[in-house]
């Protein structure tokens, strides 16, 4: 590295520096040392690689693989492999750090030479005033559209739910971020900025009624992301008390789910906003007893319950000694994905992949994936396909999408169309325990619902803040202007 990015100061460097040997001395901790390091060191590389190329664009790749380190070298380090031996571990090991290293290195080659680009490529509006306003109305509609899924009003969509589900979503996801952008950037403080936090709350609340982390995980994401890109640090307090929520509610989610789920599917057996404020108080009250009891100890560790190295130590053991590799099955099934189900309502289901594979593997009987469906990941889908191979050409594929996304908003202002792609992209690829084909489908749904709902702004407002500019005077040399003349 020629130049440390401006952002990063002696101090900030020397922190992360502390950080990251921080990490590794964790390993002598570990259950496996070696293993745990040889998953530790690779998720590490993709944040230098992107420092390097003077953290530039948005650091898709980072992101997922600090994630990747939780889901992954966490739990040897908290030693929650007791059912494996030292080389059934030390094996899926490598076999995760193959695909981090294919990952890093198809990233690396869009982080060279990033463009410079001007401060008006991709900008939407003129100022960022509208984009508050921007804000307010897609937290407005976020709260919309939850409200009409508790109440049961969306029934009547059928299969278009799916569309407008995308794009309700996406665009709250997008108001999330500009809350954070704004609140980095100074532009909410007082009454405003309690006012737009109280509505990202109401949001992320209203996305949890449904029982589900993942959808409350994701505006808090979209949040914290827009304040971290603008101020180039992390909010330390805010990151904490999402953790905190997080533990509380994945320890008393099976005794709510057990008393508000219908036995069929997963789904409240009977929606009405009436029911929400004591079903997320019994949600709450369940979480801090499961926390507070150690008989239940098991079920209310949210770091234990983020783990998908089992998956890879179990499809190891039994593909190919037991179980042929499946050769491509799960994702042959995405083409028959991609069709928009208001188009084709029998279309195969998104979470067809991961269904497959529980039932290939003697996890789940093909009756149960109606209501229950369990995460598997790249990795272990990798290599249920293809073995080791499959791993490498799965992680390079990722590696060089996510690499695409960080190049193509490199340069772009908060208030541009590159940035805005990017979020749900990033957001979609954070799903760290679906397979490849839902992660396909889901990108695909965040990007072009993004497009349908902002891309139009792009060609109503750019023109005219072109139009209202001065124009720059000519800086050519006298004598240069008479030779033109």
């Amino acid at each position: 590295m020629t130049s440390a990015p401006a952002f990063l100061s002696r101090q900030k460097l020397q922190l992360l520096g502390v950080g990251a040997a921080g990490v590794v001395i964790a390993g002598a901790f570990a259950q496996d040392p070696a293993a745990y390091l040889c998953i530790a060191i690779p998720a590490m590389l993709p944040l230098f690689l992107w420092l390097r190329a003077e953290a530039r664009g948005m650091p898709v790749l980072p992101i997922i693989c600090s994630l990747l380190f939780v889901y992954y070298a966490v739990p040897i380090l908290r030693h929650e492999i007791n059912f494996a031996d030292s080389d059934d571990i030390f094996a899926a090991a490598v076999t995760v750090a193959a695909f981090l290293g294919a990952s890093s290195l198809a990233c690396w080659p869009f982080y060279l030479h990033m463009p410079r680009r001007s401060p008006d490529y991709g900008r939407i509006f003129a100022s960022d005033r509208p984009l508050m306003q921007l804000a307010l109305i897609g937290i407005a509609c976020g709260i919309a559209y939850h409200l009409a899924v508790i109440s049961g009003s969306l029934d009547w969509l059928g299969a278009s739910t799916g569309l407008v589900r995308s794009l309700a979503v996406t665009l709250a996801s997008i108001a999330c971020y500009l809350v954070g952008y704004a609140r980095a950037s100074r532009q909410l403080s007082g009454i405003a900025w309690a006012l737009a936090l109280s509505g990202v709350l109401l949001l992320i609340i209203l996305a949890w009624t449904n029982l589900l982390l993942s959808g409350g995980l994701i505006y808090s994401a979209a949040a914290l992301l827009g304040y971290v890109i603008t101020t180039k640090r992390i909010p330390w307090f805010a990151v904490g008390m999402i953790f905190a929520s997080l533990a509380v509610l994945q320890a008393g989610k099976y005794e709510v789910r057990d008393q508000y789920w219908s036995i069929e599917s997963s789904s409240l057996k009977d929606g009405s906003l009436a029911q929400v404020p004591a079903m997320m108080a019994d949600w709450l009250t369940a979480g801090f007893e499961a926390i507070l009891s150690t008989g239940k100890e098991s079920r209310s560790d949210f770091l234990e319950r983020a783990s998908l190295l089992h998956m890879v130590l179990l499809v190891q053991r039994e593909t190919p000694d037991f179980l042929p590799y499946l050769g491509g099955k799960t994702y042959a099934l995405l083409p028959s994905m991609m069709m928009p189900r208001f188009l084709a309502e029998d279309k195969t289901i998104s979470q067809a992949g991961l269904n497959l594979l529980s039932v290939y593997y003697g996890l789940q009987l093909q009756e149960s994936t109606a209501n229950t469906t369990i995460g598997w990941g790249l990795i272990a889908e990798g290599y249920a396909n293809f073995g080791l191979w499959g791993v490498i050409v799965v992680g390079a594929i990722f590696g060089a999408l996510c690499g695409a996304i960080t190049r193509f908003s490199a340069g772009a202002a908060a208030n541009s169309l590159p940035m805005f792609v990017a979020i749900p992209a990033t957001l979609a690829l954070m799903d760290v325990e679906a397979d490849f084909s839902y992660l396909v489908v889901t990108l695909g749904q965040a990007v072009v619902a993004t497009i349908l709902l902002v891309g139009p702004f792009t060609f109503l407002h750019r023109p005219s803040a072109y139009l209202r500019r001065p124009r720059e005077p000519d800086r050519r040399p006298a004598e240069d202007i008479s030779l033109a003349e």
